[in-house]
C-alpha cells in the first residue's frame, strides 16, 4: 500500500504513522523508535544538567580546586560547599558560599576553621566578587572575568587577590571523549609589604555521567617562601542538588603553594530563590 510521505517538523512522525495504520508492524517500529528517541532525550538532559554542576573554589569564587574560572553564578543561584583539608600540620574545615546577585555577578563568603598539632587558633574568614565581562567580541564558548577576593586570619593576617581569568570550551561532550575545559588566569596578591603577580592554569574534563576531573597549576613569586600551587581533584553527582568532591593540594586556603600536601574530601549543594 502506497501512503503519504508529507513531514512537517512538529507532527510529521505521527501524520506518517496514522498512514500506517493498514501496516500494524511498520507502525509498532515507528512507536519504538520515538521512544528511543524519547528516553534518549531524557537521559541527555539530566546529564548535561549534572555536568553544569559549578561550586566554588577552596578561595571562595566558582572555579575549579582552589582557584576561580571564568564562570559565575546565575541569577539568583547559589552554591554552597564544605571541605575538609587533611595536611601534615593543619587540618582546615572550608566553609563557602556564591551566590548570584545580579546578570553575570557573584558575591561570596568563605570561613576557614583550623586548629594545628599544637592546637593554635588559625580561623580565618573571606568575602569575594566576580565579575564575568559583557559586550566583548568573543565566541560563545569563551568567558572572560574579573574579580578580587580578600582573607583576614584572625586579624594577624590579610590578604587581597585581584584576579582576570579566561575560560574556553575547548571540545563538546559525546560519546567518546568528554567536555574539556581550558582556562588561563594572572592573579595578583597584596598583603602588607609584599605584593605577587603570579599566573595560573587549570583544565577541566567533564564526563557524560556528570564527573568532573580538574587540574591545577599557579606559579609561584619571586619570594623563595612562596611556593607554586598545585591540585588534583574529582567532583561527582550525587543527584541534581549535591555533589561530592575528592582530591589533593598544597594549598593554603586556596591561595597560597606550600612545602606540603594533603587530602580534600567534600561535597556542595546548589540552590535557586528565583520566586514561584
Amino acid at each position: 500500500m502506497k501512503y503519504s510521505t508529507f513531514s512537517s517538523p512538529i507532527n510529521g512522525k505521527i501524520f506518517d504513522m496514522l498512514m500506517m495504520k493498514d501496516n500494524p508492524s511498520q507502525c509498532k517500529k515507528e512507536v519504538n523508535k520515538m521512544k528511543i528517541a524519547t528516553i534518549v532525550s531524557a537521559a541527555l538532559t539530566i546529564v548535561l544538567s549534572m555536568a553544569a554542576f559549578a561550586a566554588p573554589s577552596l578561595s571562595g569564587p566558582t572555579g575549579g580546586t582552589n582557584l576561580p574560572d571564568a564562570t559565575v553564578s546565575a541569577l539568583n543561584n547559589g552554591q554552597i560547599a564544605d571541605d575538609f583539608m587533611m595536611g601534615s600540620n593543619h587540618n582546615f574545615m572550608v566553609l563557602r558560599g556564591v551566590y548570584g546577585i545580579a546578570t553575570n555577578l557573584e558575591v561570596g563568603v568563605a570561613g576557614y576553621f583550623d586548629t594545628d598539632k599544637n592546637g593554635a587558633d588559625n580561623n580565618a574568614i573571606g568575602v569575594n566578587a566576580k565579575y564575568q565581562l559583557s559586550g566583548l567580541n568573543l565566541k560563545n564558548t569563551d568567558k572572560v572575568a574579573v574579580g578580587i577576593n580578600y582573607q583576614d586570619a584572625s586579624g594577624s593576617f590579610h590578604d587581597t587577590s585581584i584576579y582576570v581569568v579566561g575560560t574556553r570550551q575547548v571540545t563538546e561532550m559525546n560519546e567518546s571523549h568528554p567536555a574539556v575545559a581550558a582556562s588561563v588566569g594572572l592573579n595578583y596578591n597584596f598583603a602588607p609589604n609584599s605584593t605577587i603577580l603570579r599566573p595560573y592554569a587549570s583544565v577541566d574534563a567533564t564526563y557524560s555521567g556528570g564527573l568532573n576531573l580538574n587540574a591545577e597549576l599557579q606559579f609561584g613569586g619571586s619570594n623563595k617562601d612562596n611556593q607554586p600551587m598545585m591540585a588534583l581533584t574529582a567532583r561527582f553527582p550525587i543527584n541534581n542538588t549535591w555533589a561530592a568532591q575528592v582530591g589533593y593540594t598544597n594549598s593554603n586556603l586556596g591561595t597560597y603553594g606550600t612545602n606540603s600536601g594533603g587530602l580534600i574530601v567534600g561535597a556542595s549543594c546548589k540552590f535557586n530563590t528565583t520566586p514561584r
